[in-house]
């Protein structure tokens, strides 16, 4: 029942037993009035139900309220990932309600919301399906489900192509350098669409992709960006003096200028995107 919902077991009894005792009560109350009975000594006993039935529905409002406070952080925190107030903001609701979501399918996909935001995508992904399975005819649930999936979708998507962009350049480093490959690899970054998170594995590829289709200075802008978001790896740290210095590896990833299209390369700016230490796999559904 949804009057129960973000209780736990104990504060559900508490409070049905509260009312059945406050109902005993009530008639034993009119008895006595019928009878013509005291009822000063009866009436003492009423506190002990109002402060069962008090607890438990204080909790309850709280989780409410907790709910639509990590609501609002979460959404703060997917307008700006780079936000550490915002970020703390949504772990500490999201250990306050964990607990008492687990039997509400609201406060699961509420929760499911807050692991979406803060990067936990296979966290999410299970609790839209637990929500999914508690309340399969809940219109408000399937359709706050949808938006999570939307996400999840966007970033399967972009998944797929950075395994595209992984085969195109296997290709070039093996030495096939036709115009295919090269308008393969633009036609990726010109519909590349962007997560919230991006791993640093991922990025990497996209500067390659660039070095691909000499674009030496849009890879050295990913790099940059990588390293400002700290602990950088070895291999983020090579590769930028390699396009710098234009050797290595790198250059051989360079296609020919006769196989380049003139029409200009998109940019993949990464602005708004926090980049992940941990490399972020497909979510499956």
């Amino acid at each position: 029942m949804a009057i129960f919902n973000g209780l736990y077991g104990y504060e559900a009894i508490m409070m049905v037993l509260g009312i059945l005792l406050f109902v005993v009560l009530l008639f034993a109350l009119l008895r006595n009035v019928v009878k013509d009975k005291p009822i000063g000594p009866l009436s003492f006993f009423f506190v002990l139900p109002i402060l069962m039935i008090g607890f438990p529905s204080f909790q309850k409002i709280s989780y409410d309220d907790g709910k639509l406070e990590l609501d609002k952080a979460a959404h703060s925190l997917s307008a700006d990932p780079t936000d550490s107030a915002s970020r703390q903001q949504v772990e500490l609701e999201v250990q306050k309600l964990q607990g008492r979501a687990e039997g509400d399918p609201k406060g699961l996909v509420a929760l499911a919301n807050a692991h979406w935001a803060l990067g936990n995508y296979d966290s999410s992904q299970l609790l839209t399906a637990k929500a999914l399975q508690m309340a399969p005819a809940d219109t408000a649930v399937r359709r706050q489900v949808a938006v999570i999936e939307t996400k999840i979708n966007l970033h399967n998507q972009f998944k797929a192509n950075i395994e595209k962009l992984n085969n195109y350049l296997g290709r070039v480093a093996a030495g096939d350098k036709d115009a295919g490959v090269a308008e393969g690899i633009l036609t990726i970054l010109d519909t590349l669409k962007k997560p919230t998170y991006v791993s640093e594995k991922d990025a990497l590829t996209i500067g390659k992709a660039y070095v691909a289709l000499n674009q030496p200075a849009k890879a050295l802008q990913i790099a940059d960006k990588i390293i400002q978001s700290g602990q950088t790896s070895d291999s983020v740290m090579k590769f930028k003096q390699s396009v710098v210095k234009d050797s290595g590896s790198v250059s051989a990833l360079r296609l020919p200028a006769n196989v380049l299209s003139r029409r200009p390369v998109k940019e993949f700016s990464l602005d708004k995107n926090v980049i992940s230490r941990r490399n972020i796999s497909t979510i499956g559904h």
